[in-house]
């Protein structure tokens, strides 16, 4: 007569996405024992793959048909937020020019950062430039395209002038 292989179990986890969300999951992947396995979560609940989930550890207990069990627990973790701030503002340097920037400051999060204007396309550099006078949203995004809060800077130019030479 033989006997069932040895229950193995491997959680597969993956982490949540972006500060604030509640999008991380874990799979439970069982062999071994005899089949007709009853799950049993730390959040209650009894499926082999539980989502949704919020930063923490869980635990899940596995029973076989014959009784036999494994237990294990893993952490789902939660990336830090992306923070941001304007840094220097370039101003436009003759009425009309469009050689203003703006730059843009970041941490937290899941860097490389891509900086960019709302509406816009997103770059590596941390200065925006090549913008005219005037008011711009910018942003922060992670490499996990988790995006930051947006900014409001106001890009300006020097008042118009006039020779009058007689």
């Amino acid at each position: 007569v033989g006997e069932p292989d040895s229950l193995q179990l491997i959680l597969d986890a993956l982490d949540i996405s972006c500060k604030g969300l509640t999008d991380g999951r874990i799979d439970a992947n069982i062999s071994g024992g005899v089949g007709g396995y009853v799950y049993q979560w730390s959040n209650g609940s009894m499926d082999g793959s539980i989502e949704e989930l919020s930063a923490g550890t869980y635990n899940v207990n596995i029973e076989d048909a014959n009784g036999c069990e494994i237990t294990a627990s893993t952490l789902i973790i939660e990336p830090d937020g992306i923070e941001s701030d304007i840094g220097d503002i370039l101003n436009v340097l003759c009425p009309g020019g469009s050689d203003g920037g703006i730059q843009i400051l970041a941490s937290g999060g899941t860097p490389p950062f891509e900086y960019g204007i709302i509406d816009g396309s997103f770059q590596p550099d941390s200065i925006v430039g090549n913008l005219p006078a005037g008011t711009y949203e910018v942003m922060v995004r992670d490499s996990r395209g988790c995006e930051g809060e947006v900014l409001v800077a106001t890009i300006t130019q020097p008042d118009s002038f006039f020779v009058d030479a007689g």
